[in-house]
């Protein structure tokens, strides 16, 4: 395995499967350098953003067409399953919301990083990640109302019915 992610990835769950436990020190410099990809991936998307014109950003139909998969075609399919599966599984109905609202979020902003890494279209994946975020002020704020729809009722987790607040 080439690719320094899945190397990571792979180690990391190793890690974690086999008792030992790393150094405090060692284990703090990693949370530290952890922290760091968010902040790196918006610095990175800022820096892209700024050369690009609005209408570059704004014009370009496959941004959309990504935009509309992730955050709105995505969500339905995990409706749908989740209806599906509470036929057979019994499920808390905030478990369902839960993964409708993840399906929901827009696409990790380190895909810019890799993206950039890899010079794979930095700049459609830029383009891609920063509509989302813009769009995601609307899509999820209707994917909690059709999802809210389905918390009328339900159990706290000590199994206790709850009644929905008005």
């Amino acid at each position: 395995i080439s690719n320094p992610v899945s190397l990571v990835s792979i180690l990391s769950i190793i890690l974690f499967a086999i008792p030992f436990r790393m150094p405090a020190f060692i284990q703090e410099t990693i949370s530290l350098v952890g922290d760091m990809n968010v902040p790196l991936s918006m610095m990175i998307i800022g820096s892209m953003l700024s050369t690009m014109s609005p209408k570059k950003l704004f014009m370009d139909i496959k941004s959309y067409l990504v935009v509309l998969v992730k955050m709105v075609v995505m969500p339905a399919i995990a409706l749908g399953v989740c209806l599906i599966t509470r036929r057979f599984i019994e499920a808390l109905p905030v478990t369902m919301i839960t993964m409708v609202l993840m399906c929901a979020l827009p696409p990790n902003s380190t895909a810019v990083i890799f993206a950039e890494q890899y010079d794979t279209e930095p700049e459609f994946c830029t383009r891609t990640v920063a509509l989302s975020m813009i769009f995601m002020l609307f899509s999820l704020l209707g994917w909690c109302f059709v999802t809210g729809n389905y918390s009328d009722t339900g159990d706290d987790m000590e199994g206790n019915k709850i009644d929905r607040i008005e």
